[in-house]
């Protein structure tokens, strides 16, 4: 069977006075009579009242093509909320009311004949176990209790089965970063198979616990319950069949989990996935994104945007490597590596450096959900400090030998 995933994550929109805003204002054409609205987009929408937001974005059978078109999705709702003083927060959603919250519900496509009930609680009892109990540990406190206690949404085991197969009704909105949007579905996704193609005997034990029964403890966030349980969960996590295959994504969860790291729930979507309200921008592709908290990235950026890149169709990513490193650039990509590797050794100034020109590396970072390729350059510290205008001749150069990334 095909396994497919899709989601329905739900947002608030909240102005500069922190007063919720109702989503029917933006993103329903009309209003109609026993509930039924006309929502602005096939993929965007309000869920079952008038106050919050949703996405809809199209499923797939990879949860790392379904991520990407969550953050189309999310850039396209630039189309409809088009005041600059709104934001979008997730999260439990009861940040600014304790009776309103926003959940992160996920979709998995079943088959008719596998559509038992045998299998619908295997799925949601695994889910519950392996998924919704760590991310309890990163859900921010008390919020969480708020969604659970004073609203009848977020209890474990909370499912529908339309007609597709399963919908998994109880995390709270994941939409807060990228990473975090990524790396959830990511692990969704792997339990999901791991359900349905294989008999791992560490997902049977913790089955046999019976952790599922322990409603009221996890209504009450009582980590103290579930603490002892989590070094036994994320060794099943590490069993998981498809573990090799995303295991950057599954490492960070369990490292913010094992940390105990809380999301922010007050952090506007549009800035935590790099949207920018400007609608001149290109809707999936920017020419370059820069991680302007690295020390003269902004100085970088202010010149290289000096120049328009109306052919861009992938994204350059400028970041920082520290002056430790012992080379000159970092990049994810061979060709640009040699052209890079090329300009660097004839500039004379960087002489006087003993660092090696180029290292070929991935850089894992939230930043870019835009496109299946991205090229990724970090630069020196050094450089950035002392020879700022030679460096960004040297990207300006590469990127047009480069040329137009199909």
């Amino acid at each position: 069977m095909k396994l497919t995933i899709g989601s329905d994550p739900e947002f608030i929109l909240i102005d500069k006075s922190k007063e919720i805003i109702e989503a029917k204002n933006y993103l329903v054409n009309s209003f109609e009579e026993e509930d039924v609205w006309d929502d602005v987009d096939p993929e965007i929408g309000i869920n079952g009242n008038e106050i919050l937001g949703e996405l809809r974005p199209q499923h797939y059978d990879d949860p790392i093509k379904h991520y990407r078109r969550i953050g189309y999705v999310l850039n396209k709702t630039l189309e409809f909320i088009d005041d600059n003083d709104l934001s979008l927060l997730a999260g439990s959603g009861t940040c600014l009311d304790n009776e309103i919250c926003t959940g992160g519900h996920i979709h998995f496509g079943i088959e008719e004949k596998y559509q038992t009930d045998e299998f619908y609680n295997k799925l949601k009892r695994s889910l519950d176990i392996c998924l919704s109990i760590p991310l309890l540990f990163i859900e921010k406190y008390p919020e969480n209790i708020y969604r659970r206690t004073n609203t009848p949404y977020g209890s474990l085991g909370s499912i529908r089965t339309p007609f597709y197969g399963l919908e998994y009704r109880t995390p709270a909105s994941w939409l807060v970063t990228p990473r975090i949007t990524r790396s959830v579905l990511s692990l969704a996704f792997s339990i999901y198979n791991e359900v349905f193609n294989v008999e791992n005997p560490k997902l049977k034990s913790l089955l046999d616990l019976g952790l599922y029964f322990k409603t009221r403890e996890f209504v009450n966030s009582n980590f103290s319950i579930f603490r002892s349980y989590l070094s036994q969960i994320i060794d099943c996590l590490r069993s998981l069949q498809l573990y090799p295959i995303y295991k950057r994504e599954m490492e960070y969860l369990i490292k913010r989990i094992l940390n105990e790291q809380e999301w922010d729930e007050y952090i506007n979507l549009y800035y935590s996935w790099n949207i920018k309200k400007d609608p001149k921008s290109p809707l999936i592709t920017q020419p370059f994104i820069f991680h302007e908290k690295d020390k003269n990235i902004e100085k970088i950026k202010e010149l290289l945007l000096e120049e328009e890149y109306p052919d861009a169709i992938d994204t350059f990513e400028i970041f920082g490597l520290r002056k430790s490193k012992e080379y000159a650039f970092s990049t994810n990509s061979e060709h640009f590596a040699n052209l890079l590797k090329r300009l660097y050794e004839s500039e004379p100034k960087f002489k006087e450096y003993s660092l090696n020109p180029i290292l070929l590396e991935h850089f894992y970072s939230d930043l870019c959900w835009r496109n299946e390729k991205r090229i990724e350059l970090g630069i020196n510290a050094l450089l950035r400090e002392n020879h700022l205008n030679e460096v960004v001749e040297i990207i300006k150069k590469a990127r047009k030998r480069y040329g137009v990334i199909k």
